[in-house]
């Protein structure tokens, strides 16, 4: 079931669409013709359509709601219409101010209020679509409505056996005026919702145990996923129903993303307020740095990003909130760039300010060492002022120990990526390994573990070869 749609083909498709939307204020017919795509101009929260092509699609304005409620208002709409819910689609609504709720915010209200405030509303407009059709069909047949009835996508006629599809009956049916008191079906009629599902038996157990290996002894199992990995086969994730590599790498990017930014900005904005407060110990200028860089060592990480979120989100509304971008807007090109650098920016923000309490710590401390050193001494004998003792001597010398901490510190910074891509719904490796370890998906768990290692390792390799450009006495052989 797709959740996004391209409006562009959504506002020129041909046909004729009976479109039904479900308002708080009550319901609406929406009829598209060959050359009408916007005869009318309203925003619901959730509406359905039906084309000649037996198509029924649910679009909803609700950018927040997750696969789970997309799935239910398929259900919802389909035990209604009398159609097979497998086979409704459901896509947010075009990104065009016809199709936007006025007054909508970045952050909704989430999926159950949504939830909960469409539920009566989709049953009514199912339950009218349902009755609109029947209402078409018997007009066409001559007939009178209660010889008629829906079931499976289409209307029978209960003496002759003769069936209208509901697409050939859109046009009759979106000329006639919408039920104000449609008749629901009875919660007992549903055959999907409340239906149990039936537990596998043993053999279908076992069979499963087998297909996925884990039937035979741990020592087997081990010896087995190390000659995949060595052939780069790390699995199937049962979870998500796909291979565990792709699921890795479409989740990688994200993480390096959002990892290297934390790093220029954590190192790079240490090593400056470590440089200002050691120039001047002892100042107020020291000391305030020196309080900053303590409170961001000791604020838990979560309380930051869910602070930073009420301020700049909910208060101001001037940053989003959650999620790597904004996927119902088609972003393309640099407009996409800037979308997901500023939903970059609080992450990023969060994640950097602990690293930036420790850099800003220890590039103080080094450059206060290395200031009384004795190349400095010798420097300052034969003249040379102290801004160029500083940025010529001092500096480049008091970097090492940042940089070395800097590739110690990544592998703590994967696991503050979880808590952090948790707190912003950032779609990475780590939001990925807290969703896999409730899940039980081992698999992918450890193919999460395998390259979160090589990505620690990479990265201080890439460390240690740029010792050889801050220190000209360090060679790579």
């Amino acid at each position: 079931m797709s959740s996004t749609i391209d409006r562009r083909a959504f506002l020129t498709r041909t046909g004729f669409t009976l479109a039904i939307a479900a308002t708080p204020s009550g319901l609406k017919v929406f009829a598209m013709g060959p050359a009408d795509t916007e005869s009318d101009v309203f925003s619901p929260h959730v509406w359905f359509t039906i084309t000649p092509e037996n198509e029924v699609t649910i679009v909803v304005n609700k950018s927040e709601m997750g696969q789970g409620v997309h799935t239910a208002l398929a259900m919802i709409i389909a035990e209604e219409l009398e159609v097979d819910w497998s086979q409704v689609k459901v896509e947010q609504s075009p990104a065009t101010k016809e199709y936007h709720t006025p007054g909508a915010r970045r952050m909704g209200t989430g999926g159950s209020s949504s939830m909960r405030s469409s539920y009566q509303p989709l049953r009514k407009a199912g339950a009218a679509g349902r009755e609109m059709l029947v209402q078409a069909a018997a007009q066409k047949w001559s007939v009178a409505v209660g010889e008629c009835e829906a079931s499976q996508s289409q209307v029978h006629h209960k003496t002759s056996g003769r069936s209208f599809s509901y697409g050939e009956l859109v046009k009759e049916a979106s000329g006639l005026p919408v039920p104000e008191d449609p008749t629901l079906k009875k919660k007992s009629e549903f055959r999907i919702l409340g239906t149990p599902v039936p537990r596998l038996d043993i053999p279908d157990k076992i069979n499963g145990r087998a297909q996925f290996g884990i039937d035979k002894p741990l020592y087997m199992q081990f010896f087995a996923y190390m000659k995949n990995l060595l052939a780069f086969d790390l699995g199937f994730s049962w979870r998500h129903n796909m291979p565990v590599l792709d699921l890795v790498l479409d989740r990688l990017w994200p993480t390096l993303l959002l990892m290297v930014t934390t790093l220029f900005l954590s190192v790079g904005v240490g090593i400056l307020l470590g440089l200002l407060a050691a120039t001047r110990v002892g100042s107020w200028r020291d000391t305030m740095i020196s309080i900053l860089a303590i409170v961001s060592y000791a604020t838990p990480l979560f309380w930051v990003g869910l602070m930073l979120i009420l301020i700049f989100a909910l208060k101001f509304d001037i940053l989003p909130a959650t999620g790597m971008e904004n996927i119902v807007m088609f972003y393309e090109g640099w407009d996409r760039v800037v979308d997901i650098a500023q939903h970059l920016i609080l992450p990023a923000i969060t994640l950097s300010l602990f690293y930036l309490a420790l850099y800003t710590r220890l590039m103080r401390a080094s450059v206060l060492e290395q200031h009384g050193a004795d190349y400095v001494v010798t420097a300052r004998a034969k003249g040379v002022s102290e801004r160029g003792i500083i940025y010529g001597h001092v500096l480049q010398n008091a970097v090492l120990p940042v940089v070395t901490m800097a590739g110690f510190q990544i592998g703590a910074m994967l696991g503050g990526s979880v808590v952090v891509e948790a707190v912003f719904g950032w779609p990475g490796l780590g939001q990925l390994a807290f969703q896999t370890l409730f899940a039980r998906d081992y698999n992918l768990l450890l193919g999460i573990f395998f390259f979160s290692s090589v990505l620690v390792v990479v990265i201080n390799l890439i460390v240690d070869l740029l010792y050889t450009f801050l220190d000209p006495r360090i060679e790579v052989r």
